[in-house]
């Protein structure tokens, strides 16, 4: 590989590592600064799951009489302990073991 392309490669990578990293930190501040101004309300949300169990034939089955609430962060990156709210509405079906 010649010496050009690998400074290039080696450029971009920490170029990407740098984003991400200034995008979390970014992120981590931002939810900080809506807790301390607003309270839980603007920093949190919730999200309703359902469980569901695994059936034969690759069909499944929901459980909507005991659906779960769980606390989200407004926020691009899991935060203090919460996984953001965007995530929790795309993945709102947990499947039982």
């Amino acid at each position: 590989m010649p010496p050009i392309v690998r400074k290039i490669i080696v450029r971009t990578a920490i170029g990407l590592v740098a984003t991400a990293l200034v995008a979390y930190v970014a992120d981590a501040i931002q939810v900080r600064i809506r807790l301390a101004t607003g309270g839980p309300a603007k920093a949190y949300g919730t999200v309703t799951v359902l469980y569901a169990a695994d059936l034969k034939g690759s069909k499944y089955e929901v459980y909507a009489d005991q659906p779960d609430v769980e606390t989200c962060t407004r926020t691009l990156f899991p935060q203090m302990g919460h996984s953001p709210c965007w995530y929790l509405r795309e993945h709102s079906l947990k499947m039982l073991d």
